[in-house]
């Protein structure tokens, strides 16, 4: 079973690196919110095929995560691939189009296919309803969403590759999320490492003194 690798650490001014994966049926603008996203572009884009790769360096405030991100294909025949991308990722933004009630239910199956993968909360996720732009298409009403990803935890929101609409605001929420996460995790480890600390002091002097 693949799983996370938990939070990576980051060296003193390094930025965190976290993996993130796209995952949806085709044509649902995947491809699209990446590139809007990494090289604020949007343009006509060709199926996916198997997986593409982008990186970019995020700003939180004082701190900062580099992205990872695995865009991959939507087609049924690259579906038992994509499932290889799943290692080591941390965050995973489910997107379909909300002028396709097909590609909502997808969506549905592909958090599924996560939770054959990932223990619960492993994996930071983010429910995504792109295409706004076509909202007198809409067949996904934004409550559905909103109640679907509610019913799972998950984090959601509603986007536009083409008008650049909250593209940047869905990488943003999940940055936040993964970097509150692994700060907790250091936190713990420190605090673990202190009582540690504090256990081995008093048993080396009695050891000393017994002598």
């Amino acid at each position: 079973m693949a799983q996370a690798s938990g939070p990576p650490q980051a060296g003193v001014g390094q930025p965190y690196v976290f993996k993130l994966v796209l995952l949806g049926s085709g044509s649902v603008g995947k491809s699209s919110l990446a590139l809007r996203y990494v090289k604020n572009d949007f343009k006509s884009i060709l199926p996916t095929v198997g997986c593409a790769f982008f990186t970019k360096v995020v700003e939180l405030g004082a701190a900062s995560l580099k992205f990872e991100i695995w865009d991959t294909a939507g087609q049924e025949k690259y579906h038992s691939v994509c499932h290889l991308y799943f290692r080591g990722a941390n965050a995973a933004l489910l997107v379909y189009d909300i002028t396709s009630k097909d590609s909502f239910c997808k969506a549905q199956q592909w958090l599924k296919d996560l939770e054959q993968e990932f223990l619960p909360g492993e994996v930071v996720v983010m429910l995504v309803g792109n295409k706004t732009d076509l909202s007198e298409e809409r067949e996904v009403t934004f409550e559905e969403g909103k109640e679907f990803a509610e019913s799972q935890s998950l984090l959601f929101m509603e986007t536009s590759a083409r008008l650049n609409h909250q593209v940047t605001e869905v990488f943003s929420a999940v940055a936040r999320e993964l970097l509150q996460r692994a700060e907790r995790k250091e936190d713990q480890t420190r605090r673990g490492d202190a009582r540690l600390t504090l256990n081995q002091g008093p048993m080396g002097r009695a050891k000393c003194c017994a002598r």
